[in-house]
C-alpha cells in the first residue's frame, strides 16, 4: 500500500509538469492513478476517455448513460437505447459508439469504417449541422432530426433504398462510385456533370437534377433543364413540374387556387419531348399505405412507403438529363425519348440499355 501511495504521489507530482504516457503506472483502483486516468483490468492507469456534451461541456466517457445526467443539458443521458457489437452477444449504449474508447470486446464500437461519419442531409430542404456514425442509416434506429415538413419522418431512416435484393443503402451512397448493393443496382442511371463518370464529385443521383440547386462544380445539372412557364410569367424548372405542389404562386397551400394552367394541371404533366405521350396513363401513379402517389413523387431518394417500395427503379419513370421523366416502358426500346437520347445509351458507366451486372 505504502509503494502504490508513493506511486500515485510521484504521479500526482508529474501531471503538472509533463504528459503522462498510459500504462506507465501501475495500480490497484483508480485512487492510485493521475487526475483524468483510470486504473486497468490489468493493473495500470489509463487516461479517461471523455465525451463532449451538446453543449460543448466535457464529461469522462465513463459518465455516459449511468442513469445520471452529468451534462448540464441532460446530452450524456439523451441517446442511451443499446446497439449491437459487430460480433453480437454485446450490446452498448449508442452514445459509446465512436467516443473514441473501446466498449466493444470487438472493438467494433470504433471500428474505422463504422466511424466514418455522415450529415443528416434533408433532401427536402438543407443539411443540418448533425453528424452521425455510417453506419447508423437505415439501421431501424432514429439518430437524425425530423424532416421540416414532415415531423413524422426522419433523415436516416427515410431515405433507405432497396437494392432489389436482400440489401437496403441510404440516398446518401447512390452514385458515390461504390457499389454497396452487391449488384450495381446503386451505381446505375446516374447522372455525369460532364458526360463521364470519373470522379465521386462528377457523379449524381438522377433526383438531384434540376431541382435549383447546383451540385455540379459548374453547375451542370441546372442548366438545360426541362421548364414550365406559368400564367404570371414563372418559369417553374422540370424537378419541380407535377411534384403535388403549385410552384406558379397561384395556389395558397390549402387547394384554393386561381384559374389557369398551373405547373399541376394535366396539360402540364402529360407534355414530353415524344409524340407518343399517353394522357390516358400518364401521369402513372403507385399506392402503398393507404395512399396514392403522384409519378414524380418516386424515385426521388425519400421513401414515402413504408417498404421503400416507391424507390424502387422499376416502379419509376425514367430521368432524362433535362429533368423529364419518361415511363420507363421507353427505355431500350429503339427510339430515343430524352432529348439527348440517354434513355437508348449502351455506356457500361450509368447507361440504362448496358448489360446488367451480375450478382
Amino acid at each position: 500500500m505504502i509503494r502504490a501511495l508513493s506511486i500515485a504521489f510521484l504521479a500526482a507530482s508529474l501531471a503538472g509538469c509533463l504528459s503522462i504516457p498510459n500504462g506507465v503506472f501501475f495500480c490497484n483502483v483508480d485512487a492510485d492513478c493521475p487526475s483524468n486516468f483510470t486504473c486497468s483490468s490489468d493493473n495500470r492507469c489509463y487516461e479517461r476517455a471523455t465525451w463532449t456534451c451538446s453543449n460543448e461541456e466535457t464529461i469522462s466517457s465513463d459518465l455516459l448513460c449511468d442513469g445520471r445526467p452529468d451534462c448540464k443539458d441532460g446530452s450524456d443521458e439523451a441517446k442511451c437505447e443499446l446497439r449491437e457489437c459487430a460480433s453480437g452477444g454485446q450490446s452498448i449504449p449508442a452514445a459509446r459508439f465512436c467516443d473514441g474508447n473501446q466498449d466493444c470486446a470487438d472493438g467494433s464500437d470504433e471500428d474505422a469504417d463504422i466511424c466514418m461519419l455522415v450529415p443528416c442531409r434533408d433532401t427536402e430542404t438543407v443539411a443540418t449541422d448533425t453528424l452521425i456514425p455510417a453506419a447508423w442509416l437505415c439501421d431501424g434506429h432514429v439518430d437524425c432530426p425530423p424532416y421540416v415538413r414532415d415531423p413524422n419522418r426522419a433523415v436516416d431512416e427515410s431515405q433507405c433504398i432497396p437494392c432489389g435484393n436482400s440489401r437496403v443503402v441510404h440516398s446518401y451512397f447512390v452514385c458515390d462510385l461504390v457499389d454497396d448493393c452487391g449488384n450495381g443496382y446503386d451505381e446505375a442511371e446516374c447522372f455525369y456533370c460532364d458526360g463521364v463518370g470519373d470522379t465521386m464529385r462528377n457523379r449524381l443521383p438522377r433526383w438531384a437534377l434540376c431541382d435549383g440547386t447546383p451540385d455540379c462544380p459548374a453547375g451542370q445539372d441546372e442548366t438545360g433543364c426541362a421548364t414550365f412557364t406559368c400564367p404570371n410569367d414563372k418559369v417553374v424548372k422540370g424537378y419541380f413540374i407535377c411534384d403535388q405542389w403549385d410552384d406558379c404562386d397561384t395556389c395558397d397551400g390549402f387547394g384554393n387556387c386561381t384559374p389557369g394552367n398551373q405547373d399541376e394541371t394535366v396539360e402540364a404533366c402529360t407534355v414530353h419531348p415524344s409524340d407518343r405521350a399517353f394522357p390516358e396513363v400518364w401521369p402513372a401513379t403507385y399506392s402503398c399505405d393507404g395512399q396514392t402517389l403522384h409519378t414524380f413523387q418516386l424515385c426521388e431518394g425519400v421513401s414515402a412507403c413504408s417498404d421503400g417500395s416507391d424507390e424502387i427503379r422499376d416502379n419509376c419513370p425514367y430521368v432524362c438529363d433535362n429533368g423529364r421523366r419518361i415511363p420507363r416502358e421507353w427505355l431500350c426500346d429503339g427510339q430515343p425519348d430524352c432529348e439527348g437520347g440517354e434513355d437508348e445509351s449502351t455506356q457500361d458507366v450509368g447507361g440504362p440499355c448496358a448489360p446488367a451486372i451480375e450478382e
